[in-house]
């Protein structure tokens, strides 16, 4: 939320938030409902489920590829919640650059990794999350070198970056220590 509040006050209104990679929108609704953001739009590769609520549903497009069907600018922030380390390193420059055609901002919650054991807590709570959605477990993710190159390569500014960012507690928190997790808000170099 403290990311959103940033740019909430440099535009003095909630952004108009596109969610890409939404999962079940659980995040963006979440994110709508405490007046951080205004969802507008949810974006994921599936397709919504048969029993969906129409009216749950309707903000959200099905993408393949990587070109979203929306206007320049259509948004002043989009989010990407623990996706990019599933699309690669070389795709994730293609994402952020076309979220950044799509919004201003964009705010990505990610992984870290520090060597071979982190690497492997990672894939092994990816496996656990992911394993009835068919989402691909990467063999790498992150460090900051190559955030940082990653970044860079895709014509952007990195406005904040938070590591140390607590997402689970109890045994999993063990597992997932905080420092495996960073929230960085991105900007077109340009700005």
């Amino acid at each position: 939320e403290s990311q959103f509040t940033q740019i909430r006050a440099q535009l003095g209104r909630p952004p108009r938030l596109l969610d890409f990679g939404c999962g079940n929108m659980a995040i963006g609704e979440a994110l709508d409902r405490a007046s951080c953001v205004r969802l507008e739009a949810c974006t994921d590769i599936y397709e919504p489920p048969a029993s969906s609520d129409p009216q749950k549903w309707s903000k959200y497009r099905q993408v393949k590829g990587d070109v979203l069907p929306f206007e320049d600018n259509a948004f002043d922030a989009s989010m990407a919640n623990d996706v990019l380390h599933h699309a690669g390193m070389e795709r994730a420059v293609l994402i952020l650059r076309e979220l950044a055609r799509c919004s201003t901002y964009i705010v990505i919650k990610d992984h870290f990794e520090y060597g071979p054991v982190s690497r492997q807590l990672l894939r092994l709570a990816d496996w656990y999350g992911n394993w009835a959605y068919d989402v691909n477990v990467p063999d790498r993710y992150f460090d900051t070198a190559a955030w940082a190159q990653t970044v860079s390569a895709a014509g952007l500014k990195e406005v904040r970056r938070t590591v140390g960012v607590t997402i689970h507690t109890g045994l999993f928190g063990l597992i997932l220590p905080s420092r495996l997790h960073f929230i960085s808000i991105l900007s077109k170099s340009d700005d």
